[in-house]
Order: structure tokens, then sequence, then C-alpha cells
């Protein structure tokens, strides 16, 4: 357990491109602020029939919709991008999100 923890706080790093350490209560917001746009595109899937391998999610939006800063949803989105739940789209702010069941940490391909 301990070592995951150590994994995903290495990988919030990169991901955030930052020297400083983050304290603990930064790390479990940016980590509940993931969750939550998870959820919000197992949200979206919800509106079809079918279930949707991903949903199509923009920085924008997501921050107004959650009420944080653009660079703190992106912050977020590279955190579930090192965590295989999300894939930059292009440059104006779009990513697509693979919200299913099975985005639970492990990167694609990786043995559970």
């Amino acid at each position: 357990m301990v070592e995951q923890l150590r994994r995903i706080i290495r990988l919030l790093k990169r991901a955030m491109r930052i020297q400083r350490r983050l304290t603990l209560e930064e790390f479990y917001l940016l980590l509940q602020l993931s969750e939550a746009i998870l959820d919000h595109g197992r949200m979206l899937q919800s509106y079809y029939a079918r279930p949707l391998e991903y949903v199509m999610v923009e920085i924008a939006e997501l921050a107004f919709r959650l009420r944080e800063t653009p660079q703190t949803i992106e912050d977020a989105l590279l955190l579930l991008k090192d965590m295989g739940c999300a894939d930059p789209y292009d440059r104006h702010g779009r990513w697509i999100l693979h919200p299913g069941e099975t985005c639970d940490g492990h990167e694609k391909g990786e043995a559970a």
C-alpha cells in the first residue's frame, strides 16, 4: 500500500511538473478532483443506452462545472492520464476520458 502511494505521488509530481513537494492535503484534494472528473464522465456515459468506451471532456467546461481553475483541472487530468484513465485529444483543452469501471489506477497493459 505504501509503495503504491509513493508511485502515485511520483506520477503526480511528474504530471504537475513541479519541484516542490505536495502537502498531504494538496495530494488528497487533487485525487478527489480526479475522482470527481471520472464521476462526471460516468454521468455522461449514463445518457446512452449502450456504454461508450470513452467520453470527451473540455478543461474549461470542467473548471466551470467543478468550480476549479483550468490549471487545477489540467493537473487532475494529467494524473488521470498517468493512471491510464484519460488522454489529451487536442491543444484546445479537450481530453478523452475512459471512465469505465476498469479505470482503477493501473496503467494500460500493466499486470494487476
